[in-house]
C-alpha cells in the first residue's frame, strides 16, 4: 500500500521519504488548495473552494462538518498540534481532536493524517501515524485509509505537476 503525508515543512530526499515508508509527501501543501484558520465564519463562507481544510483549535461546529461532508470535501488532521504541546495543553488537544474525529466518522467525512513536520525528526512514519490515530480512537482501517486513499483522491483532484518528480521534494513556502 502507498502511504502520502499532504504537508510537511522542510526538503527531503525521495530515498529518505521511501525510507520512511512513503510514496510521497508535499512541501507545505503545495499544488492543494488548502484552507486553514481558526475562524468558524471563514471556514463556512469558503469551505467549499477548497480539497484539503484544516480547522485549526478543533472547535466542533456540526455546521460546517455536515458542508464537509455536502461537498465531499477533507480535513486535514495535523499531528504536530500535538507533538508540540505537552502536559495539560497536549491532554486538552487531544481531547478536542478526539472528539472532532468522532463526528466526522459520525457524519462519514473524509479526513487525512499529515504531519506539518518541520524537520525529519518531526516525520513520523506510517506506522507511527495508525498508533497516533489509534490513541485518537480511529480504527486501524481508518486511519490506513486516511494516509493512502483519502490522499490519493487529494492528489487527482489537485493541480500536482510531475515535473517536480526529482531527487528532492521542493517548492514554495505558504
Amino acid at each position: 500500500m502507498k502511504y502520502y503525508d499532504l504537508n510537511i515543512g522542510f526538503e527531503i530526499e525521495k530515498n529518505a521519504l521511501r525510507k520512511l515508508g512513503y510514496e510521497k509527501a508535499l512541501l507545505n501543501a503545495k499544488g492543494i488548495r488548502l484552507l486553514s484558520s481558526p475562524d468558524k465564519e471563514k471556514m463556512r463562507k469558503n469551505l467549499r473552494k477548497f480539497d484539503l481544510i484544516c480547522l485549526e483549535g478543533y472547535a466542533i461546529d456540526p455546521g460546517i462538518i455536515r458542508i464537509a461532508q455536502q461537498h465531499e470535501k477533507v480535513f486535514e488532521i495535523p499531528i504536530s498540534y500535538l507533538l508540540e504541546r505537552s502536559g495539560v495543553e497536549r491532554g486538552k488537544m487531544l481531547r478536542k481532536i478526539r472528539l472532532f474525529l468522532y463526528y466526522c466518522m459520525k457524519y462519514n467525512v473524509d479526513f487525512a493524517f499529515t504531519s506539518r513536520a518541520h524537520s525529519i525528526w518531526e516525520l513520523k512514519t506510517p506506522r507511527e501515524l495508525i498508533g497516533i490515530g489509534s490513541l485518537l480512537g480511529v480504527p486501524r482501517d481508518k486511519v490506513v485509509y486516511s494516509i493512502s486513499k483519502v490522499p490519493e483522491k487529494i492528489l487527482s483532484l489537485s493541480r500536482i505537476d510531475e515535473e517536480n518528480d526529482d531527487e528532492k521534494l521542493s517548492g514554495n513556502p505558504c
